[in-house]
């Protein structure tokens, strides 16, 4: 079984990041979400106010701005994201270890 190609992953998350960018969003603009649930997903949130929400990410595909607020929220990242959110956290352990013996 042949070995899959690893390429210079600056350069593919690159590619990534470029094409969740341009995707064409749902502008969501200066609403406030109370105890619901909201997948962030698809949407460009503006000023947006979220309080005891249950937020889930998916993709990743979405923008947040500085302006909105979460208040009291659970995040769940599902699929892809979860997967992602996996390897950030079993390795932010393993970095803080190795930073922490240097």
């Amino acid at each position: 079984m042949a070995k899959p190609q690893v390429g210079n992953v600056s350069d593919e998350l690159h590619v990534l990041v470029e094409q969740a960018e341009t995707a064409s969003l749902v502008r969501v603009k200066a609403r406030t979400f109370t105890d619901q649930r909201v997948l962030l997903d698809g949407s460009e949130w503006i000023s947006c106010r979220f309080v005891r929400c249950q937020i889930a990410v998916v993709l990743g595909a979405f923008r947040v701005d500085a302006q909105c607020s979460f208040e009291d929220c659970r995040i769940r990242y599902n699929g892809p994201a979860g997967r992602v959110y996996d390897l950030i956290t079993a390795n932010s352990t393993q970095s803080h270890h190795a930073r922490d013996r240097t």
